[in-house]
Formats: C-alpha cells, structure tokens, sequence
C-alpha cells in the first residue's frame, strides 16, 4: 500500500482538485482499473465468505484481523509500526490490541531498554489463528488462480512484481521506471 498523507482539507474535500496532478491517459486507466475491482468485488465470495465466517464466529473486527494478519506475516512489531501497517490510527491501535489480548490472540512485550517501547506479538492461540486464515486465504486465491490459463497465472504475478517494485521505488523516493515488454 503507498500511503500518501493528505491534509485534513484534502481529506474532507469532496472534489478533484486535491488529488495529485496526473495525465489524462494513466486518469482513465486507473478509473477503468478501479471499475474492474468494484466488478470482481462483487464476485469476490470465494475468498471473503469463509474469512467473514470466521472472524463473524470469533467476534474479530476488521482491524483485529488485520492486525493478526501482519503479526502473523512479519513477527513481532512495534505498536506504531503495526498501526501504520493495518492502516488503523495511533489513537486507536491500542484498543484493538487491548481486545485481542483479552482474546489471548496477542501479547505486549515492553522492551528491557526503554520500557516505554512496546511491541506486540502473536501468541500461541494467535498463530493458530493465523495459520487458519492463512489456509483460507491461499485456498481461496487458489481457487481465484485456477480460473485462469498458465500463461495468464505466469502474466498476472509478473505484473503484481512489477507493481510491487514500483510501490517500493516511489516509497524510497525514486521515480518507478515503466518496463516495455
């Protein structure tokens, strides 16, 4: 995810004329693109349904999964760090985390120099946790990959490559380079 901060008056306004300057043509094709997501939104039940199930049977809200999702992904993180990471504010990071330690999913280790420092990690019951949605997110994506040719397969993860590669790029300040292929 690229997080560009905007004011406070770019967030509320409802208009264009705060969003970043952009050619016309890349315009298009991210409205087209984003049509084509709100599609395959609507078809998406074969990899959120069993994930809604699951976090519905065990009372998990969206930032509590996400929350299991990136501890279970990186290990422990500093509560900041895993605030920005699950996209939940500062402010609020630490409710979610109070409620998954109730749920004994999650655990606070403050560390031993600067006791104010605090990282949260999985717990054993946590890891199950992760493990499950794990399945669940790979079978489902499975699924999702089987609808396609191999060549497609090939196609599609050659693309998220190249995105990733210019999500980081354009996070350490360098301007993504377009491949012609």
């Amino acid at each position: 995810m690229i997080e560009t901060p905007l004011s406070p008056e770019q967030a509320s306004a409802p208009d264009q004329s705060s969003a970043p300057e952009l050619p016309a043509h890349l315009r298009d094709m991210g409205s087209r693109l984003h049509e084509m997501l709100m599609r395959a939104g609507r078809a998406r039940s074969m990899l959120r349904d069993p994930i809604s199930l699951l976090c519905e049977n065990l009372q998990l809200s969206s930032p509590q999964f996400h929350v299991i999702l990136w501890l279970g992904y990186e290990g422990p993180l500093h509560i900041g760090v895993l605030a920005r990471r699950a996209a939940i504010h500062d402010k609020s990071i630490t409710g979610v985390v109070d409620r998954l330690e109730k749920m004994d999913f999650v655990e606070r280790t403050r560390s031993p120099e600067d006791r104010r420092s605090v990282s949260i990690q999985l717990t054993a019951e946590g890891q199950k946790l992760y493990a499950q949605v794990t399945t669940l997110i790979e079978t489902g994506l499975g699924n999702l990959l089987g609808m396609l040719e191999p060549h497609y397969q090939t196609a599609l993860f050659d693309i998220v490559e190249r995105l990733i590669q210019g999500m980081s790029a354009k996070q350490n300040g360098c301007a993504p380079q377009p491949v012609d292929t």
